[in-house]
């Protein structure tokens, strides 16, 4: 169900995809005559090498190759700053996620070193402030990554958490158990302990919508309405908490109310810059009332943020070729016998 989810709430570090570049080892001897090539080349097989390794979730071969590929990235001639920025930040989130978070800020300073306009580094160098509950420092440097892309959302995200922890709205058992919800596959165990998060921590929005989800997801009698007022229930605690309002249009969606639905996922793309999933949802349930000119428009929003979205750009194809005029051939033929 992939227009529904679960927010990775303190997922704050975003796997930079890879780039595409155009074929760098079809030319064996151009490669031999031009060093820059041959340092391209190996620079990028080892990075996307590194990427790869990174999905595998095999993360001390994606720091072996993401080192591998540093002396090359290294070279100012053929590489810019910004790649070794993101060469750098890709190291440090291959030791964060082994939880090797010194070396990870290590890592995400030296991307600012390397491009101080690399934004996403100051994100992830303030959650390794904020797990180490240095909330100013934390903040300090979301606001930093703001004031260089206004709009990302993340960094609000991480600003409003930071916030509540250093509030005393959320405590750090409480998010234990929130986490530990998050990793269990099954359904009724998942049920059991967000329901047990929230008898402790009744404010917590974020675990709000993830029991709405699992009850909706485990289809039992009664759960829908259940889920849908929960959901109710975490948008009125936080106005502003656009994941609820999304989920909240999903499920009224799949009920055929397709009017409200629309009017909660205007209000989530209102609440967070470059929510694509509640804007892929929008132009879906746009198309099926048969608007095709503001399908295709919340579809191409995506593309901003996403250009190679494939669910984005096959909803303005089906658009286009809706509002496309029809041809007459059978009257072109007529007027030309």
């Amino acid at each position: 169900m992939k227009n529904l989810c679960f927010p990775a709430l303190l997922l704050a570090l975003i796997l930079q995809a890879c780039t595409a570049t155009k074929p760098v080892i079809s030319e064996a001897e151009r490669l031999r005559t031009d060093p820059g090539s041959i340092t391209k080349a190996f620079g990028v097989l080892y990075y996307k090498q590194g990427l790869e390794m990174m999905e595998r979730k095999n993360y001390s071969e994606a720091a072996a190759q993401f080192h591998s590929a540093e002396p090359f990235i290294r070279d100012e001639k053929v590489f810019t700053k910004l790649d070794r920025a993101l060469l750098f930040n890709a190291t440090g989130k291959s030791f964060f996620f082994a939880n090797q978070f010194d070396s990870a800020l290590t890592l995400f300073r030296h991307a600012l070193a390397a491009d101080t306009g690399f934004y996403e580094a100051y994100n992830n160098t303030g959650y390794i402030k904020f797990i180490q509950r240095d909330y100013d420092a934390a903040l300090s440097l979301y606001q930093q990554a703001l004031a260089i892309k206004p709009t990302y959302s993340l960094a609000k995200e991480n600003i409003d958490l930071a916030n509540r922890f250093k509030a005393g709205d959320i405590s750090w058992e409480s998010y234990a158990l929130f986490a530990k919800a998050e990793k269990i596959n099954g359904l009724e165990d998942k049920i059991k302990i967000y329901t047990r998060l929230l008898e402790t921590t009744p404010l917590y929005v974020e675990g709000i919508n993830n029991l709405a989800v699992a009850l909706y997801q485990s289809g039992q009698a009664g759960d829908e309405e259940r889920a849908m007022g929960f959901l109710r229930q975490a948008t009125v605690i936080d106005r502003k908490y656009a994941m609820a309002r999304n989920n909240l249009g999903f499920m009224l969606y799949q009920q055929g109310r397709t009017a409200e639905a629309i009017e909660e996922y205007l209000i989530a793309v209102s609440l967070k810059d470059e929510f694509t999933l509640a804007l892929l949802n929008l132009a879906g349930a746009y198309y099926d009332t048969g608007d095709y000119e503001k399908s295709r428009k919340y579809a191409a929003d995506i593309l901003k943020y996403d250009a190679r979205n494939s669910d984005a750009l096959r909803r303005i194809e089906m658009c286009n070729l809706l509002l496309s005029p029809p041809t007459n051939s059978a009257g072109e033929d007529a007027k030309t016998k």
